[in-house]
C-alpha cells in the first residue's frame, strides 16, 4: 500500500522540515529562486511577458467581478449581514487579495524581465537582487489560495 496523496505530502514536510527553506532568499531542494522568472513570466502556454500579464489582469478582473456580484447578491437579499461566514466567501476573499498582488508582482518585474529578453539573459538563479516585499507577500498568498 503506498502513499495516499503519492509522496507529496512527504515531500512538502522534507521541505518545510528544514528552517532555512523559510527564507525566501535561500537555497531550496528545487534551487535557488529567480524571482523575476517565477513571478514575472509565463512557463506554460503564456511565454510572452504581455500576454502573461494580459491574462493576470483578465483573471483579477474576473474574480474581482465575482466577488462584487456575490456581495451585491447578499446585499439585495437582505442577507449582508450573514456574507462573511461562508468559507466559500472566505476563500473568493483571499483568491481576489492573492491576483491583486499577483497583477502587482507581474507588473513591477515587467521591467525586468523585458530588459532580460532585450539582452537575451537566461534566468540566473541566486544573483538576483534580494527579493522584494511584495514579491514574498505574493508567495505567501499564492501557497494559501493553492
Amino acid at each position: 500500500m503506498g502513499n495516499a496523496c503519492g509522496g507529496c505530502c512527504c515531500a512538502a514536510w522534507k521541505e518545510l522540515r528544514h528552517r532555512e527553506n523559510m527564507n525566501f532568499d535561500r537555497t531550496t531542494s528545487q534551487g535557488r529562486v529567480d524571482y523575476v522568472q517565477a513571478f514575472g513570466t509565463g512557463r506554460r502556454w503564456v511565454s510572452s511577458p504581455h500576454k502573461f500579464l494580459a491574462l493576470r489582469a483578465t483573471l483579477f478582473l474576473l474574480m474581482m467581478s465575482v466577488l462584487l456580484w456575490s456581495i451585491s447578491l447578499s446585499a439585495i437579499d437582505n442577507t449582508a449581514e450573514y456574507w462573511l461566514i461562508y468559507l466559500t466567501h472566505w476563500t473568493l476573499i483571499i483568491e481576489v487579495v492573492y491576483l491583486g498582488c499577483a497583477l502587482f508582482t507581474t507588473a513591477t518585474l515587467r521591467s525586468k524581465v523585458l530588459e532580460r529578453l532585450a539582452e537575451n539573459l537566461p534566468p540566473t538563479p541566486g544573483s538576483s537582487t534580494k527579493m522584494p516585499w511584495y514579491v514574498q507577500v505574493t508567495w505567501m498568498l499564492r501557497a494559501v489560495a493553492l
